[in-house]
């Protein structure tokens, strides 16, 4: 699959606590060639990961279970690793200032804007950098 290659070999988190999206977004990944770390779907189990898995990017669903995302966020971008936020919500507001910008997936998202949100966040990334 010639468009997923800039993604091939990397490994992309998922934090996502409703079961078909979480299974559609690893589908996804595995297609392109990526290694989904996950999915997960507690704030506990993504913290975790967010501290201890080589990454190369995330996609976190900003309310796993009541819980919202931003901590595991924060680790990340301490940890310089890029964040796509996955959220239904059609608002700012919720978003601390430092993700406002962050990328987005719009829920319910298709492959093509998984695909074109990845290629523009993290592709050409590697998680040996």
């Amino acid at each position: 699959m010639a468009q997923g290659r800039a993604l091939e070999g990397l490994r992309v988190m998922i934090a996502e606590d409703n079961l078909f999206a979480a299974m559609e977004l690893e589908k996804v990944l595995v297609d392109l060639g990526c290694e989904p770390v996950g999915p997960v779907a507690q704030l506990e189990q993504a913290l975790r990961l967010a501290q201890q898995e080589n990454l190369d990017g995330a996609l976190l669903d900003v309310d796993l279970r009541g819980e919202l995302v931003f901590a595991v966020a924060e680790e990340l971008e301490r940890r310089r690793i890029p964040v796509i936020f996955a959220s239904g919500y059609d608002t700012d507001d919720m978003f601390p200032a430092p993700f406002v910008q962050h990328p987005r997936l719009r829920k319910p998202f298709g492959e093509t804007e998984i695909r074109r949100v990845l290629e523009d966040t993290i592709g050409g990334r590697s998680a040996a950098a």
